[in-house]
């Protein structure tokens, strides 16, 4: 985590060419002279008493630095995802500062590679986004052995792309370690048990226990006794709320407010339906149906009215159908006790939530986040046909089958998934979606804006600055989530499973050219007094201090410590 997060600051500090935390400064350029290399970027005499330092091929204009920090500027993320780091931007003097470990470990995988996209030529952000997507891989909750033999081969070349681009002054030991991380994963496993996190956390946790700042051995001492005596206490404390016993933070199931709201007859018609083709041995009844519609019309009768006749009727006509049938019947067609409870209808009542918790996740309808610094109403789902379609959660409600049977459905619009119409990939792989281009409005009886909630997965959306209505697609998590392995290994599972590893369209073999234009002509460069180039041939150069830079974390980096709804 420390290597992630001074990596990051090595990064950010040299694309903003921050004031002393910039790693390409004139004392760089003077090394770049001493050791004859990349000519355009010495240090040009302006006048007798001024120098100028010519722009990099990495260093974004005034415009470029304002379209990548609004772009973190403006990030919501859902609730527990982490820390507001837009609080840790600063528009007007063009920074960012106050970043700790975990706020830079979300950069680097997931905010930085889009906020970069278009702030810089493809040659200079393409390397980048590699050397994020490996600290993604690396971090990864599922990670074998040939995934990292692949990354370890793969930062190498990261690395040589980015010494093609980046100052010798660059590349501090830090940088240097990044080399060494896929080694230590095929050493020690995943990366999870072996970071800093629980540690800090747990360094935190003894500090508060000093009292007395003269004596903080004794002051954490005897806390320490004092919490062993109440957790001592505790095991015989029945029905008492404690550390042991106490709810997650994300209680499943959990709602919030709830109100009763009476559907209309397409709404109802819309959220039956959905939840009859997704039930267990229901595929046969529609092709029987399809089938009495297809005798009932002539033989030219198109795919698309039988289609919009079997979404009109199929719920009518179910119910009906197994109303119809007697006890050998239902047994010997296979109708289950659940398939008769969701053939009678549910009640046209139903209960409306503000939010709802299903597998780790808090989902929330758009509406109601209005000025909340999260955004928890991003909605994915996968078909079984492959696709996945990417949306907008607007309602939230719970159907209710005579007592018997109850779900939870998700009312979402649909962005359209016609490729460059309402979703396409750009260049580096990311999914970009159109939220002014949606498959249907849900205002016909044939649309279908409903989706099961035990089927939704969460993501967010990035706004693109660079390009008016589009939006940058990240899929989540669930915090302290894992799967155990019960059970078959499902398709979906390795679809997910590649996309938290490998997000990106990057590939290896596409090497930054030799041909490089190292200076920006169409960036001025900044002036600086002789006086100072002077003052360090007087007293000379540290270069312990140029070239290392191993600063310790001390801060106490808390995980817990995520944006919460307010």
């Amino acid at each position: 985590m420390h290597i992630e997060k001074n990596v990051m600051d090595n990064i950010l500090s040299t694309l903003l060419n921050l004031k002393d935390k910039t790693k390409d400064n004139y004392k760089a350029r003077l090394d770049l002279a001493d050791m004859g290399i990349r000519s355009e970027l010495h240090l040009q005499r302006k006048s007798d008493d001024q120098y100028t330092i010519p722009a990099a091929c990495f260093h974004m204009t005034s415009s470029e630095i304002d379209g990548f920090l609004q772009v973190l500027k403006d990030v919501t993320v859902p609730d527990g995802y982490a820390s507001n780091i837009s609080r840790r931007v600063n528009m007007k003097e063009r920074k960012i500062s106050g970043l700790k470990s975990h706020d830079n470990h979300i950069l680097m995988q997931q905010l930085f590679p889009i906020a970069l996209r278009g702030s810089l030529p493809s040659h200079v952000s393409r390397p980048l986004i590699k050397l994020a997507c490996f600290f993604r891989q690396i971090c990864s909750k599922t990670l074998t052995v040939s995934d990292i033999v692949t990354s370890e081969a793969e930062i190498a070349v990261t690395l040589c792309e980015l010494e093609k681009i980046f100052p010798p002054s660059f590349f501090t030991v830090m940088v240097h370690l990044v080399m060494h991380l896929a080694a230590e994963a095929k050493i020690g496993g995943r990366v999870h048990y072996r970071w800093m996190y629980p540690i800090e956390r747990y360094l935190s946790r003894l500090k508060s226990y000093v009292r007395n700042r003269a004596a903080p051995e004794g002051s954490i001492a005897e806390g320490y006794i004092v919490e062993e005596c109440l957790t001592f206490c505790s095991r015989y404390m029945e029905g008492v709320e404690t550390i042991f016993n106490r709810p997650t933070r994300m209680i499943e199931e959990s709602t919030g407010v709830v109100s009763i709201m009476t559907l209309d007859n397409k709404e109802w018609t819309q959220a039956h339906r959905y939840v009859l083709f997704n039930s267990k041995n229901i595929n046969r009844f529609r092709e029987l149906i399809e089938d009495e519609l297809r005798k009932g019309h002539n033989h030219n009768v198109s795919d698309t009215i039988i289609y919009k006749h079997h979404m009109e009727k199929f719920c009518t006509w179910f119910g009906g159908h197994v109303m119809s049938l007697t006890g050998a019947e239902k047994e010997r067609e296979g109708v289950s006790d659940t398939l008769v409870a969701l053939s009678k209808w549910p009640y046209i009542y139903v209960k409306r939530f503000k939010h709802y918790v299903i597998n780790g996740l808090k989902f929330r309808s758009v509406n109601d986040e209005g000025n909340r610094k999260t955004q928890n109403s991003g909605v994915s789902v996968a078909t079984d046909g492959g696709n996945t379609y990417y949306g907008i959660l607007s309602d939230i409600i719970e159907l209710n089958y005579s007592d018997k049977i109850k779900h939870v459905l998700f009312k979402c619009k649909w962005v359209h998934d016609q490729h460059r119409r309402g979703y396409r990939t750009d260049e580096f792989g990311f999914p970009m979606v159109n939220f002014t281009y949606f498959i249907h409005g849900g205002d016909k009886m044939m649309d279908e804006p409903y989706v099961l909630a035990s089927q939704a997965t969460q993501v967010f959306y990035v706004e693109d600055k660079r390009h008016k209505d589009w939006y940058a697609v990240v899929k989540t998590k669930a915090r302290d989530v894992f799967d155990a392995g019960v059970g078959p290994q499902r398709e979906e599972d390795d679809i997910y499973s590649f996309s938290e590893n490998v997000p990106y369209n990057l590939s290896s073999h596409e090497v930054v050219s030799d041909n490089l234009r190292w200076a920006r002509d169409d960036l001025e460069g900044m002036t600086i007094d002789a006086s100072i180039i002077a003052e360090r041939d007087l007293h000379g150069v540290n270069n312990e201090d140029e070239f290392i830079d191993d600063e310790s974390d001390n801060e106490d980096d808390n995980k817990d410590e995520y944006t919460e709804d307010e």
